[in-house]
């Protein structure tokens, strides 16, 4: 449900006109009129203590067969990219590192980086044919810095695979389930996710328009 303008700036395109889409009872949704993002301004936000505790909620581990077989999902989009055995990046892998034992059975290189859980420090002084994102976009505080983070660290030619859910004109953030989650604090539109592959100079290069983004 839309409403007035907020006093806030938006998170990716640092625009001050941004109106009042809905509210989960705690925290706000602001939407930017010129980029589309929405997101929960950054004093709303729960804390780093927090956001770690309903990490550990989820059993996002190599034991679960669910999520390996969702990450093995995200693994298969990253086969879109016209690079044969890329050197991956799997930028906030979560403690179980799970994508870098799936890509390893296929014997694409993969390294880890997370820092929230102190992962791959080293990782970031090198550079990457692919940078994956999976569920990681949602969560970051400072957009522009991470970013700016994810194209120093490619090389050229090279390919950013996002997964996150995207929201449409018929989205209601009031229900949405994806924006019920307190560690999720942006959401994308298709249109956002073009002014994200232009912020790292690429263009889209596949997206199934609803949760899946490459850019290249």
């Amino acid at each position: 449900m839309a409403g007035g303008g907020l006093q806030v700036k938006c998170r990716l395109c640092e625009s001050e006109t941004c109106n009042f889409v809905g509210t989960d009872g705690v925290r706000t949704f602001a939407q930017c009129s010129s980029c589309n993002l929405v997101f929960v301004p950054d004093e709303e936000l729960v804390s780093v203590e927090d956001e770690k505790c309903r990490y550990a909620e989820h059993d996002n581990s190599a034991a679960d067969a669910k999520y390996v077989e969702y990450i093995t999902s995200f693994a298969d989009e990253i086969g879109r990219v016209p690079i044969e055995s890329p050197r991956v990046l799997d930028f906030g892998c979560g403690p179980a590192q799970v994508l870098e034992k799936v890509l390893a059975e296929r014997h694409v290189p993969c390294e880890s980086y997370d820092p929230l859980y102190g992962i791959g420090a080293k990782t970031i002084q090198s550079t990457y044919d692919v940078v994956a994102m999976c569920e990681v976009m949602e969560h970051l505080r400072d957009l522009q810095k991470e970013l700016d983070l994810v194209k120093r660290l490619l090389n050229r030619p090279g390919y950013v695979v996002v997964r996150t859910e995207l929201y449409t004109e018929h989205t209601d953030f009031e229900s949405w389930w994806y924006a019920r989650d307190i560690t999720h604090i942006n959401f994308f539109r298709l249109t956002t996710m073009l002014r994200i592959a232009e912020y790292l100079g690429k263009g889209m290069f596949f997206t199934n328009a609803r949760n899946v983004m490459i850019f290249g």
